[in-house]
């Protein structure tokens, strides 16, 4: 079998994987949180859309912290619930999470996009009732062994319990209303979230269900430098540094995708 067929058998696979739905499957809603994002946010969305069976979430809200561009215009375009918030990703998503009424709560930034069948992988996983948190595989779309060893340091720090927004939180929600869900912080909300999460159980490692994600950070500011900053301020949190001081050495909001334009 040649690489096109190998291709080709793939996508057959992720195709059957995602229309399988099993009769106990729980609800899943899917929860954005935005701030400028006109670029990114069509292709999730159409991602999300057009996935069948039990790879097509039940509940899609976008939390808009204020955007000046026609994020939100587009997201009610596609049909999407949009709903309107301060600005701080740990206010959107505890806002987005009071939201819905789904079983499964799974929140993605905008420039991600699920895999074929990950959906699916991620909605069986919680047909198991000891399943009460979940991550995903990352995947950075962007060739190079640098972003290879992003990667793998994210999948590994993931499977140790520390699952940042990178890398597709999902959690049952009567076990996020357990343990306090997201704090209104304006920065390492996910931090918070995953110590909590694992002070109660294990995180289930869906190897299966790629996250992909757009480089678009990396390549505006530069691989070392973005990377060196992020665990000196990771570093900084956990020596008890506010998040309030924190933010203003990060930069959101600054590495938008052009409108129109591709995430990867």
């Amino acid at each position: 079998m040649g690489p096109a067929d190998q291709v080709a058998a793939t996508k057959v696979v992720a195709a059957a994987t995602e229309a399988r739905e099993p009769a106990d499957a729980p609800r899943l809603a899917v929860i954005v949180p935005t701030l400028d994002e006109a670029g990114c946010i069509p292709k999730l969305l159409s991602a999300l859309a057009t996935a069948e069976g039990a790879g097509r979430p039940d509940e899609v809200v976008v939390v808009d912290g204020g955007s000046r561009d026609r994020t939100r215009e587009l997201c009610r375009q596609a049909g999407v619930r949009v709903l309107q918030s301060p600005p701080g990703r740990g206010v959107q998503l505890a806002a987005g999470a009071r939201a819905v009424s789904s079983e499964v709560l799974l929140f993605l930034h905008a420039d991600h996009r699920p895999g074929p069948g990950a959906l699916a992988v991620l909605r069986r996983a919680y047909c198991d009732r000891a399943t009460e948190w979940t991550a995903m595989r990352q995947v950075i779309d962007s060739d190079g062994r640098f972003y290879r060893w992003v990667e793998r340091a994210a999948d590994a720090r993931s499977r140790r319990g520390m699952v940042y927004g990178d890398s597709g939180l999902a959690v049952r929600r009567e076990v996020y209303e357990a343990v306090g869900g997201f704090p209104e912080l304006p920065l390492f909300e996910d931090v918070d979230l995953s110590v909590r999460l694992r002070q109660r159980s294990p995180v289930h490692f869906l190897a299966e269900a790629e996250l992909h994600i757009s480089s678009r950070r990396w390549q505006r500011e530069g691989r070392v430098a973005c990377t060196v900053r992020n665990w000196a301020l990771r570093m900084a949190y956990g020596m008890g540094v506010s998040p309030a001081t924190l933010v203003r050495f990060y930069p959101q909001g600054r590495e938008r995708c052009e409108e129109g334009t591709s995430s990867s």
